[in-house]
């Protein structure tokens, strides 16, 4: 018979009973964006590595067990008076069964690495002290979501149940915790930091901090207890609201609930785990999926079927942007079959998306505003590629944080390309010997001192990766000279980059901001999707990009991909040298995809009224409702 796991327990909270045991043909995942504040560590998802819900590369196993190891020697070091117990087995079986003989032998003061059943259920929680009586859980992220209290919750139930069976203490866990990756104000490159917590976000995404906390004084102290806890700093400081706010007493209760003096939303309840294992053996026999439904959108996360749900019941709702249609508002339409009937007849902007090559000029001065501030103009235009890694890439680099290994530079006058070398404006700098010095570089090949302006796809991207480079240039100035010399040589490349910033121009605004919306694209304003516009239907622009399916690397994550390989030299140097060239000609294709976005915004404003599909309207808010 199947064993039961946390993923079964994740499903039943956040999926329709059906996919707890099956997985449709087809899903429809979100475009991946690597701009996302989140993407860095969706990409190093171990969770899902841990429950074997995909194949992971080799590299990324690799590095897992590698964050194993080091955990254990940490534990190690830190209770160095404590005799260790191993668990090496690899079979589920093979694990319970030595957990339980190092249990039941009471010689070992911790237990790394066990394995706990009941009812055919297994948890696979970090490390038991045995002890102090504590189960913890190794999560490799820099913060807590609210869906880590369903990990928690499983895997101290399944594991109190069997403790209790064994020896019949009826409390045989008193505490649970939480590490995570540890944020540090001068990280070390490699080194692994880590962090003890016991409390959880409440939140489904990482917590942003307050604007009385970011006014605090201490704004790095405030990001942290607000990524790692889902804390602010007067909760943090209250040591009666964290007694009474730990993960425990939310397990004990089977709910969430902030117990404080103010009021707070409604408590999210956890199905109990005994009743929760019947649920999910029964589920076995559900043996078809319905049209989504407020389970689909829990408050844990939304399922990663619900476009798929969408899809096969309700196609006409898919491909439009999240931002105009977000899951919450489909429910609503779905839930009311008469309120869904008037939004398909009476919605302009849902009407609008249904044609083909279709434009409207929705805010005809700001584009005219935007055009003309850049005609006859010298431009920069340049785009970034980085590496991300679970740890700091190099000193004083934050765990996950991006690193730019690449940039490519083109530069026009009037609307014309100059001539350019083309190693010397596609730099690719070796992951496998980055230097912090590479960030002077990338700076000094921006820069250029008569250019009016700099253009790229989304500035808070390129602007924040700026801003940390030349914050890492000065850290590692301030720990070579006295602060007086760091603040006065820092100057150069703060100059640079604060002038960078200051005439920076997004391209992306005319898209993001509705001056110019697109039929096809429902809402989105991706590059790539404005790309794959202008492909589509032919515009003959005076410049135009290789198709990405035609490069030997297609988009960003393959990019990111290949210098993290290449980091980890996985990649060889004879290898390397190809490489290196396929990712210089995709970053510059992508430098042109901006220059040919640009000529085709002139292309619609010169066009307007003149052909058919190309529209000036009296502007009207982009909104479905």
């Amino acid at each position: 018979m199947e064993k039961i796991n946390f993923s079964h327990y994740l499903k039943l909270h956040t999926q329709q009973k059906y996919f707890i045991w099956n997985n449709p043909d087809a899903q429809n995942s979100d475009e991946i964006d690597l701009d996302d504040d989140d993407f860095d560590q969706k990409l190093w998802d171990f969770d899902s590595f841990h429950e074997n819900q995909i194949k992971f590369p080799e590299l990324h196993e690799n590095i897992f067990k590698s964050f194993n190891k080091t955990f254990y020697f940490y534990i190690k070091d830190r209770f160095a008076d404590k005799k260790i117990c191993l668990v090496s087995k690899i079979l589920i079986d093979e694990k319970i069964e030595q957990t339980v003989d190092f249990y039941k032998n009471q010689k070992c003061d911790i237990i790394f690495n066990p394995a706990f059943e009941y009812k055919n259920a297994t948890a696979k929680p970090s490390v038991f002290f045995v002890f102090n009586k504590k189960l913890s859980i190794l999560k490799l992220s820099t913060s807590t979501k609210v869906k880590d209290y369903l990990r928690a919750n499983w895997d101290f139930w399944i594991s109190n149940y069997m403790l209790r069976e064994i020896s019949g203490d009826l409390n045989p866990i008193d505490e649970v915790s939480c590490f995570l990756i540890n944020t540090v104000e001068h990280p070390k490159k490699n080194k692994i930091e880590f962090h003890e917590t016991f409390w959880i976000s409440r939140y489904k995404s990482a917590k942003t901090i307050s604007k009385a906390d970011s006014e605090s004084g201490n704004i790095f102290l405030a990001k942290k207890i607000a990524k790692q806890n889902g804390l602010s700093l007067d909760e943090f400081w209250d040591n009666t609201f964290l007694e009474n706010n730990k993960i425990i007493k939310n397990l004990f209760r089977n709910q969430i609930e902030k117990i404080s003096k103010v009021k707070d939303k409604k408590p999210i309840h956890m199905i109990p785990v005994n009743i929760a294992i019947d649920e999910i053996i029964d589920a076995k026999n559900v043996t078809k999926f319905s049209k989504p439904s407020e389970i689909d959108n829990s408050a844990f996360e939304k399922s990663p079927n619900f476009a798929f749900l969408v899809e096969q019941f309700y196609p006409q709702l898919t491909g439009i942007s999240g931002t105009l249609l977000n899951s919450r508002r489909i429910l609503s339409l779905v839930n009311d079959e008469t309120r869904l009937i008037s939004f398909e007849k009476n919605s302009y902007w849902y009407n609008f998306f249904k044609k083909s090559n279709s434009i409207i000029i929705n805010e005809i001065e700001n584009l005219e505003t935007f055009i003309n501030k850049m005609n006859g103009k010298k431009i920069v235009w340049y785009d970034f590629e980085a590496l991300s890694l679970p740890f700091p890439a190099m000193d004083y680099a934050q765990p996950f944080q991006q690193i730019v290994t690449q940039v490519s530079i083109v530069v026009t006058d009037n609307g014309k390309i100059l001539p350019q070398d083309f190693d010397e404006t596609n730099v690719v700098f070796d992951p496998k010997t980055y230097s912090w010095d590479n960030f002077c570089k990338i700076i000094d090949k921006i820069y250029l001192e008569s250019a009016d302006f700099y253009v790229v796809f989304n500035k808070s991207y390129e602007l924040t990766r700026l801003k940390e480079m030349v914050n890492i240039i000065f850290m590692h100035y301030q720990s070579n000279n006295p602060y007086h010399e760091a603040i006065e040589k820092i100057q150069k490349y703060q100059k640079k980059v604060d002038e960078i910033i200051a005439k920076t121009i997004d391209l992306k605004d005319p898209f993001s901001k509705y001056w110019v919306v697109i039929s096809d694209l429902k809402g989105f304003y991706s590059i790539k999707k404005i790309e794959n516009f202008i492909n589509e239907y032919n515009y003959n622009l005076d410049h135009l990009i290789t198709p990405y399916k035609k490069l030997a690397v297609k988009n960003g994550l393959e990019a990111m991909i290949k210098a993290v390989d290449r980091y980890f030299n996985y990649i060889g140097d004879m290898e390397w040298i190809e490489t290196r060239k396929n990712l210089q000609i995709y970053c510059q294709n992508d430098v042109i995809a901006m220059i040919m976005v640009w000529d085709f915004l002139k292309f619609i404003y010169e066009n307007r009224d003149k052909m058919t599909h190309i529209e000036t309207k009296t502007p009207k808010k982009v909104t479905l409702f």
